[in-house]
């Protein structure tokens, strides 16, 4: 049983079920086994008073993978569409292009201010 919190703005409730294993108390569980508990869907029951049960949806369990992590505070704010902020956010940063006209001189500062400014957020 999780608990699960209301929001308001997007009017729903959300919940964070445990990872798959933990429901075997961390265990390694053979292949065949996981690949057969996650073919199946996993009913979600909600309830208000602890007495009364009803189906609310149905989910299954899948692998996971971290494509990004990085410390944000309200990330781009300015762009009200989510959609448009979440490509933003998925986006790949491209580092800033020189002019060829540049001075290799010029240039090596200029790449030695960022190889420090990733260093430092790294």
């Amino acid at each position: 049983m999780v608990a699960a919190t209301w929001n308001r703005k997007e009017k729903s409730l959300n919940c964070i079920v445990p990872p798959l294993l933990w429901l075997f108390g961390g265990q390694d569980i053979p292949e065949s086994e996981l690949e057969a508990i996650k073919a199946k869907k996993v009913e979600v029951y909600l309830t208000f008073n602890l007495q009364e049960w009803i189906i609310a949806d149905t989910f299954k369990f899948h692998d996971s993978e971290l494509k990004r992590l990085q410390y944000c505070n309200n990330y781009r704010e300015d762009i009200a569409d989510l959609e448009e902020r979440r490509k933003a956010w998925l986006g790949i940063e491209t580092l800033e292009s020189f002019p060829p006209e540049m001075p290799p001189e010029e240039r090596a500062k200029k790449e030695e201010e960022q190889r420090k400014k990733a260093e430092e957020e790294a």
